[in-house]
C-alpha cells in the first residue's frame, strides 16, 4: 500500500464514546479541516451546526436512522450545503436525495500552499 494513503485506510468509525469532553480547540480544529476542502471556484457552500448538549444530541440519535452513536458522542456535527450550488438535475437524482459532495481525482499539476480555510462565521453552535 502507498504509505500516503495509510491515514485514510487507518480510519475508523467509532460507535462508543469515553465521557470525556471535547475541549474548544479540538472542535475548532475538526471544523478548520473540514472547511480545508476544495470547492468549486472557491464558493465554499458549507455551514456546519454543532451539538454539545447531551439531551439534544440524543433527540437527534433518536430520529436519525443511521445516527444511534449519536447519544452518547460528545460532538455532533450537521454539514450543511447550499441547496442552490447542487447539481441534482444534471444527474435526475429524484427528491428525498442530494449531492453531498464531488469529487476529482487525478495527478496534480501544481502543490500549492497548505492553508486554513476555517470561518467561525459557518460553524452554529447548537442551533443555526
Amino acid at each position: 500500500m502507498d504509505n500516503r494513503l495509510t491515514p485514510l485506510f487507518s480510519r475508523r468509525s467509532v460507535r462508543r464514546y469515553s465521557d470525556r469532553p471535547l475541549a474548544p480547540a479540538d472542535v475548532t480544529a475538526l471544523l478548520e479541516a473540514g472547511m480545508a476542502a476544495p470547492s468549486a471556484s472557491n464558493r465554499r457552500p458549507w455551514h456546519f451546526v454543532t451539538i454539545t448538549d447531551p439531551g439534544r444530541l440524543a433527540g437527534l440519535a433518536s430520529i436519525h436512522p443511521h445516527g444511534k452513536m449519536l447519544a452518547r458522542a460528545g460532538l455532533g456535527i450537521a454539514v450543511c450545503g447550499d441547496r442552490d450550488a447542487e447539481v441534482r438535475r444534471f444527474f435526475d437524482i429524484p427528491d428525498g436525495f442530494g449531492v453531498l459532495c464531488l469529487i476529482a481525482a487525478g495527478h496534480p499539476a501544481e502543490q500549492p500552499p497548505a492553508r486554513t480555510q476555517y470561518d467561525p462565521a459557518r460553524v452554529h453552535l447548537e442551533r443555526w
